[in-house]
């Protein structure tokens, strides 16, 4: 499939171009002048964005649906005439609007094959099921075999030649996806240069976060945050502070808290007290709040009720119990750091009646508090889901029976609608 766009809006173009690049059945797609300047035929769509005057002429707008053969969409200012419905979609259209009239155009649905990104396959040290390459429309090859050892250098040339995805069967999606997605997205044993893999690991959460539909302003302030986290720790008279973030970097500690501090952003947009101070607060208290787990193959199972944490071994279980108490005892014997991180690190487990150390109810908390607790829910959720997008509905509803959640309810369902749009551009 071939899609040609004649935008002059270029706010629009990347909007469009943001949704129409996560379509796996699209070989090709370029922002030309004019319909006829290139073939047409049946695999060619169009996208053409209308001025005023345009849109209100008739026999232009037919001319235009008759020389792309019917297959053109009419990014519209202003409502079209009834008979031309098909072809409209409103010049201020939402992601999921977009990708819904995008889809009726293509009908590129695959039942059989399931796109995923080139960098979850280097969770791995061998591959848990058969890896394909797509050549054409309905032509796979497997590219690698189960058990084979992930080749990072192989996989890094198919990227640099502009290959966006690999597949695997719909079957061993269901059947493996856990282990594509681990809760180490990457597998550090890959690269012979740790820095390189953790840098690795870096930009693929980066890429995790993109497909929020997050604007770069918001990403490029929690950088930002994050960087001055990292320079304050270092000047910290608390040195075992500095060795225990360090030692975080490359595990699920680290990561995970990463995908807090931008959910924390997420939430935050919606309400009106948020400013640079409440984001630096809430950067140092994700970045802080499970260091005091000395194993970070325990953080996963750190959101476990209490009654259900006596039923691991008793050295685990004590220090999943104990670790947010211990971290605020150490952030508390630091001046720089502000109370209400303290208090975030201390209650990010709080909010409901099994939770620990005290059991306290979710109102009964600050406001900074439930945003965290919210945002790390939020974070742990993706991996409970494996990154699955389209499961995100169920993460939502587990956290709003979870919590009594108020007004946030509200913003939990935002979020769910913003992560609908964006699913939708994908394969299922």
């Amino acid at each position: 499939m071939k899609v040609y766009t004649i935008f002059k809006s270029p706010q629009l173009l990347t909007k469009a171009n943001s949704i129409i690049q996560n379509f796996t059945s699209i070989e090709k797609y370029e922002q030309i002048v004019d319909i006829l300047a290139v073939e047409n035929n049946e695999s060619t769509i169009f996208i053409k964005e209308l001025s005023e005057d345009e849109a209100i002429n008739k026999e232009y707008i037919a001319d235009l649906i008759s020389k792309s053969k019917k297959r053109v969409i009419l990014v519209s200012p202003v409502p079209l005439s009834s008979e031309f419905q098909v072809h409209y979609i409103p010049r201020e259209f939402k992601i999921v609007e977009f990708a819904s009239k995008f889809s009726e155009f293509t009908q590129s649905y695959d039942e059989t094959f399931y796109a995923i990104g080139q960098e979850l396959l280097l969770a791995n040290e061998k591959y848990p099921c058969d890896i394909y390459l797509k050549l054409g429309p309905k032509k796979y090859v497997r590219f690698a075999n189960k058990e084979d050892t992930v080749d990072v250098l192989t996989l890094e040339k198919y990227l640099k030649s502009g290959v966006a995805h690999f597949y695997i069967m719909k079957n061993d999606f269901e059947n493996y996806g856990d282990e594509l997605f681990r809760q180490d997205l990457i597998n550090l044993k890959n690269f012979d240069n740790k820095i390189e893999g953790l840098s690795k690991k870096h930009r693929m959460i980066q890429n995790i976060i993109n497909d929020f539909g997050v604007s770069k302003f918001v990403l490029d302030q929690i950088e930002g945050s994050l960087e001055a986290f990292e320079d304050k720790v270092k000047t910290m008279s608390t040195k075992s502070l500095m060795e225990m973030f360090e030692k975080s970097k490359g595990s699920f500690i680290y990561d995970h808290s990463f995908l807090t501090v931008f959910f924390c952003g997420l939430i935050c947009e919606n309400l009106d007290w948020y400013d640079d101070t409440v984001r630096e607060k809430l950067v140092m208290a994700a970045m802080f709040h499970d260091l005091a787990i000395d194993n970070p193959n325990l953080a996963l199972s750190e959101d476990l009720k209490v009654n259900d944490l006596l039923l691991l071994d008793s050295k685990s279980s004590i220090e999943i119990s104990n670790h947010t108490k211990k971290i605020a005892y150490l952030l508390q014997q630091n001046p720089d750091i502000p109370s209400d991180v303290v208090n975030i690190c201390l209650n990010h487990h709080e909010g409901y009646e099994e939770g620990y150390p005290k059991g306290v109810p979710f109102t009964s908390l600050s406001q900074l508090e439930r945003v965290f607790i919210l945002a790390h829910a939020l974070a742990l959720g993706l991996y409970r889901i494996a990154f699955r997008l389209e499961k995100f509905d169920g993460i939502i509803d587990d956290i709003k029976r979870k919590y009594n959640c108020g007004n946030f309810a509200g913003i939990l369902d935002n979020i769910a609608s913003r992560l609908k749009e964006v699913n939708s551009t994908l394969q299922k």
